[in-house]
C-alpha cells in the first residue's frame, strides 16, 4: 500500500496567520503536516464542523 500523503503544512500557516486566535488553530497547529487520505477526510470533516459551529454561537 502507498503511503503518500497531504502535506498540510502550509494551510496551517495560512490558517494560523489569518485566525490566530481561533480556537482551531491550536488544533490544527498540533497535527502533523503530512497525513495519509484517510486521515486528511475525517479530520477535514472534524475541522469543518468545528469552524462553522464557533460561528453558529452555541446555536444548532
Amino acid at each position: 500500500m502507498e503511503k503518500a500523503g497531504f502535506d498540510i503544512a502550509n494551510v496551517k500557516i495560512k490558517f494560523a496567520a489569518k485566525f490566530p486566535e481561533h480556537p482551531l488553530t491550536k488544533i490544527l497547529l498540533s497535527e502533523p503536516n503530512v497525513l495519509t487520505k484517510d486521515e486528511f477526510i475525517a479530520k477535514t470533516q472534524t475541522w469543518l464542523a468545528f469552524f462553522n459551529g464557533d460561528e453558529e454561537d452555541g446555536k444548532n
